[in-house]
């Protein structure tokens, strides 16, 4: 039995394709507070300006800025790369000003027009954060006008960190410290009184490979092995959520979520394993076990990444002649993909007691091959690194599009599984 459940949903006709990379920001409780946006146009993934153009046009600020939100939490602060022309434009008026950021780069000129464009934004009520600060006198006309500084911390010592912090802190301004890229560094900046914190120490901390797998996380790493063997029926799953009374009423919140508008609410759980069907029923499961294997909410990020890849993948392979496997197997592919950094050990120690298809395997290990390809495309796309990601689209013979189209689909999916999750 399929169902007949949506799998995603299509952005509105209106909305061009765009690509979105987003990069998580940190309160000092070490919850999510805002992402920062990097858009690229799908359109141009075909061209020779794809990973060069630092061109943004105001309709693709506007659509990704759309498509983004979709898939994120309400309420999250979103950070946006306005270079001068859209400053002068005024392209950020046409988003909300209670969710957008708007970002002042470290290239932008502190011209008359300029500060007077971002006078007006301020005055208007929008945030404004000055990008990749320290210490440029160029960019000094913008702090009186910054709610927030970005403090590029990569390759400043301790002593430069703590100089210039001394110099901006006002009272008012809010710092955040990017390219934080280890405990220690995070722990300077907090003990300073950063209040944000944006890099790859929250997205990627320490991996630990003599740490062991609880008794716990490894019976729920089982189950996600069992839950990917694509001979596993409907009628054992429908088991092991009705035997879980957390799980079968997150279930019940998932099908009568708004995404699916539904005219009726479905209320027993038969119902709901009926209507969704085989394979949507076992990917929001497998959703489920991933979110419970760690209650941080680094974690949760992380967590949140892992099942959005999943979707991804899984979309891309559905269309794609050239995938390597199944979409259920692309599907697990993206899943596991974190999973060593979720629970803080190596890959090998994860997949030890796993059974899995050699190739996805292989990939997660990080071995060269076609599986490894495209799982090394969704990394690259998540942090807009997108020379690497034109290379590799051309290679699997991906139309951009497409892709944009099933990041956005998987973006939106992802975020109403784990709301229910």
């Amino acid at each position: 039995m399929t169902g007949n459940a949506p799998e995603a949903t299509a952005a509105p006709a209106h909305i061009e394709p765009v690509f979105v990379a987003r990069q998580p920001i940190f309160d000092r409780a070490e919850k999510v507070w805002g992402y920062e946006l990097l858009f690229r146009h799908s359109a141009e993934a075909s061209t020779a300006n794809f990973a060069e153009s630092s061109v943004a046009t105001s309709k693709m600020v506007a659509d990704g800025f759309i498509l983004a939100r979709a898939g994120l939490p309400p309420g999250c602060m979103l950070f946006i790369n306005f270079p001068d022309e859209l400053l002068l434009d005024g392209t950020a008026f046409a988003l909300p000003r209670e969710q957008c950021v708007v970002e002042i780069l470290e290239t932008a000129t502190p011209s008359p027009a300029i500060l007077s464009a971002c006078a007006k934004l301020k005055a208007a009520g929008y945030v404004l954060a000055l990008d990749d600060y320290f210490g440029h006198a160029q960019l000094d006309p913008f702090l009186d006008l910054a709610d927030i500084v970005k403090v590029d911390l990569q390759g400043r010592s301790h002593k430069e960190i703590e100089a210039l912090t001394k110099k901006l802190q006002n009272g008012t301004r809010q710092l955040l410290a990017e390219k934080v890229e280890d405990a220690a560094t995070h722990a300077l900046v907090k003990g300073l009184g950063y209040s944000l914190f944006q890099g790859y120490h929250f997205s990627r901390p320490e991996t630990l490979s003599g740490r062991k797998i609880s008794g716990a996380a490894a019976s729920r790493i089982k189950l996600l092995s069992e839950l990917a063997r694509e001979d596993f029926d409907l009628m054992t799953l429908a088991r092991i959520i009705s035997g879980d009374a957390a799980v079968s009423y997150r279930l019940l919140q998932f099908i009568n979520s708004a995404f699916f508008s539904r005219p009726f609410k479905i209320g027993s759980i038969p119902q709901a394993v009926s209507t969704l069907g085989q394979r949507p029923l076992r990917h929001w499961l497998m959703a489920v076990i991933l979110s419970d294997l760690s209650p941080t909410p680094q974690a949760k990020e992380i967590c949140t990444s892992s099942v959005q890849r999943a979707k991804f993948l899984e979309n891309l392979s559905t269309r794609a002649k050239s995938a390597p496997r199944s979409p259920d197997s692309m599907f697990m592919l993206g899943l596991l993909s974190r999973l060593d950094i979720l629970l803080g050990t190596n890959m090998d120690r994860v997949l030890s007691g796993m059974s899995l298809d050699e190739e996805i395997a292989g990939a997660l290990r990080g071995e060269p091959n076609k599986a490894r390809l495209w799982l090394d495309l969704v990394a690259r796309l998540e942090v807009g690194e997108w020379e690497q990601a034109q290379e590799i689209l051309g290679c699997l013979g991906l139309d951009p599009v497409d892709a944009a189209r099933h990041q956005a689909e998987a973006a939106t999916w992802t975020r109403q599984a784990m709301d229910a999750a």
